[in-house]
């Protein structure tokens, strides 16, 4: 809904859509009015429900409300300042107003990021521990702050912002790990922009293709393969959605094996297509052999009549009368001629049979049937758009649902992609300011039950234990870590559904090479080229260029992803230095002054980049691994007359990119997931 309502601002600049007169509203009372609006979750069907003339009011209110947030979103927007904003006869809505305006800040629609608090933050009493400082944990305790709750961040790593994390030497950076905002319509980053003035740069997409030996691929080339791979997608998917092909053997399938399975069917219908035009050919050749025979016969059939006609007219008998014998030489000779005509006709026949078969013929040779689907290069070509998917799921193909991989496409946001010149990492920095943050401190154990939580941690430096309570967790651990057991524990462990959906859900790996220049020696107006890998199709296969300094990013991706990560880094940098000098040159690339590269899948705080839907998940898990935990004796008591006693409202809750079915692997998932649960937790514990 967040992502509703920002795009509903941004395309609506003025707010009299509903324009109302005094009469409009002289039937409607404030009284009449009053807390019609719940600040639940039940919001959305209550809105619903709404009579046409109450509907217009609301939307009215509503809009000037996220109007003047947005105006001006750098400081506190207060009930009182709503209210004193809203013109007659909207004014007298009082209540109303209000209860629009408390759902939209507890669900924060308004007020948040980085702002200036105008009223004092009353305290609920309540302490809350999230685990992690990712930007999921961050805004969730930035909110949850807002609220009144006492909140301390646990962090493992000595920084903030997760698997956001930007390499910088001098004015130079290069991002680590998230890079790109996805657009900023309907995206919360879009207000942030405005309160921190991110330095955002528009990403082109122009994307030149290097085939192995350096050389530009003709883009008409690169465009004919990549409709051919966007085809194949879509018969793949047309396999699963719309004749329902998903499983076989009781076994979900990938998508990568339906690719290239789908592939094979074009490589037989191709083979099959050719072995048809060459059997073409051949019996046109054929034909046109037999016509010749037939038309060398009647050539000689021709020949030997026309001699016997032109003897026949020479003979003269002197045995019978003369009569006689011109009686007899006439009538042959008529023959003849009869013969001659219908040969000469044959022959005309046979020869405009001829033309007709060699023009088939020839038209044939000219529209030459390929032996193969793709050639070899444009199976490397091929081989490089499964790359860039493999980029966008951090995955190899094989690892992905059929069905789901794409299942959260309709919810991207509109608008260019872009790039922060100043890191990514700005925006955790700034969000982290103020927090209460334990950093290097990394939980290990979750003992929760009706009354409070223990968590038993690690400071990672020093190996010591430490030990905290409190009344709520909010876990953001990236899924990666909860795959690993071994590295933090639940008690009571977690349900079984979420366990099996955290073992199903799948958590891939992309890294990164961050090169560090004195100067550009590409051209800065291409901001990424890519590279078709002849042995291993991820590795170094995209190289971005989206700073206004000398840094080139380095993308490995999909299985070279993992394999790179076994290697010496000084490997891994002359790997991606050999493809820069095959395209521009040895001269012209010099070594770069200062590099990192990221190993995400090692990373014992991550063990991975980001979240995908593998065949035995769908996006119901991510809506599961969003699920609070209630204890086994909350689960009983779930009967009770009265639901919302504290004894038996959740203390654990969980957010992350992982969590969040619309917008997962990105940060504005993570972000509304935080903001997510501040609200579900200010549902259940503030009256």
């Amino acid at each position: 809904m967040q992502c509703d309502y920002l795009t509903l601002i941004s395309k609506n600049e003025s707010l009299d859509a509903f324009p109302l007169t005094d009469d409009n509203l002289s039937s409607e009372s404030d009284g009449e009015t009053e807390n019609f609006v719940p600040t639940t979750l039940d919001y959305a069907a209550t809105v619903s429900r709404l009579p046409a003339s109450t509907l217009k009011i609301f939307l009215y209110i509503r809009n000037h409300i996220l109007y003047l947030w947005h105006n001006e979103s750098r400081i506190e927007l207060t009930f009182e300042k709503v209210i004193s904003r809203l013109h007659p006869p909207y004014n007298k809505y009082h209540s109303l107003a209000k209860d629009i305006y408390d759902y939209l800040l507890r669900y924060s629609y308004i007020n948040f990021g980085i702002f200036s608090l105008i009223k004092p933050v009353t305290k609920c009493g309540k302490k809350v521990i999230v685990l992690g400082a990712g930007m999921s944990g961050l805004c969730a305790a930035r909110q949850l702050e807002n609220f009144g709750f006492d909140v301390v961040i646990l962090e493992a790593r000595d920084r903030v912002g997760g698997r956001i994390h930007t390499f910088q030497v001098d004015h130079l950076v290069g991002d680590l790990g998230a890079m790109v905002v996805t657009g900023l319509g309907g995206n919360p980053i879009a207000v942030f922009d405005q309160q921190l003035n991110l330095d955002l740069s528009k990403i082109k997409q122009q994307c030149p293709l290097y085939n192995s030996r350096g050389g530009m691929i003709p883009r008409d080339k690169d465009k004919i393969v990549e409709t051919e791979f966007n085809q194949l997608l879509e018969a793949a998917s047309e396999l699963s959605h719309q004749m329902n092909f998903n499983s076989f053997r009781n076994e979900n399938l990938s998508l990568g094996n339906t690719f290239d399975q789908v592939l094979h069917l074009q490589n037989v219908k191709t083979k099959r297509a050719f072995v048809q035009h060459q059997s073409i050919i051949i019996q046109i050749q054929e034909s046109i052999e037999t016509v010749l025979n037939d038309l060398l016969v009647i050539e000689d059939l021709i020949r030997t009549r026309t001699q016997l006609l032109s003897n026949v007219k020479e003979i003269k008998c002197e045995v019978f009368r003369q009569d006689e014998v011109s009686t007899t030489n006439q009538e042959y000779s008529l023959q003849l001629e009869d013969d001659i005509n219908s040969l000469f006709s044959e022959y005309d026949r046979l020869k405009g049979n001829l033309t007709i078969q060699e023009s088939r013929l020839q038209l044939l040779n000219e529209n030459k049937m390929n032996e193969v689907y793709l050639s070899i290069s444009d199976m490397k070509m091929l081989e490089w758009h499964i790359a860039n998917l493999e980029f966008a799921n951090a995955t190899i193909i094989g690892n992905l649902s059929l069905q789901h991989w794409d299942q959260d496409d309709d919810f991207e946001f509109t608008g260019s992609h872009l790039s922060l010149q100043t890191g990514y990492s700005t925006l955790p920095d700034a969000i982290s300011k103020g927090l209460n943050i334990h950093h290097s401190i990394a939980a290990r154990n979750v003992q929760y039950d009706t009354e409070q939580i223990q968590i038993t941690a690690e400071n990672v430096k020093d190996k010591t234990t430490l030990s905290f309570e409190c009344d709520i967790v909010v876990c953001t651990i990236p899924l990666g870590v909860l795959k690993h057991p071994e590295c933090i524990t639940f008690q009571p462990p977690l349900p079984a559904d979420k366990q099996q959906s955290i073992a199903n859900m799948g958590f891939g790996v992309l890294n990164k090479v961050v090169l560090c220049f004195k100067q550009r020696f590409w051209n800065p107006d291409i901001h990424h080229f890519g590279y078709v890998n002849p042995r291993s199709r991820g590795e170094m296969f995209l190289f971005w260029n989206v700073m206004k300094t000398p840094v080139l990013l380095a993308l490995i991706a999909g299985k070279a992803a993992l394999e790179n990560e076994k290697l010496k880094d000084t490997v891994v940098l002359g790997k991606a230095m050999s493809v820069l000098h095959k395209i521009f040159g040895e001269d012209s690339v010099p070594e770069p002054f200062e590099w990192c590269i990221s190993h995400w899948g090692n990373d014992p705080f991550s063990f991975g980049s980001y979240s995908y839907v593998s065949p035995k998940s769908s996006g119901k898990d991510y809506d599961q691994l969003a699920m609070p935990v209630l204890t086994p004796e909350q689960n009983n008591a779930l009967n009770s007359d009265n639901p919302k006693e504290e004894l038996h409202l959740p203390r654990l809750f969980f957010a992350g990119e992982h969590t969040m079915r619309n917008y997962p692997a990105t940060v504005h998932g993570a972000i509304l997931s935080g903001f997510r649960e501040a609200g579900r937790i200010a549902d259940l514990y503030l009256t």
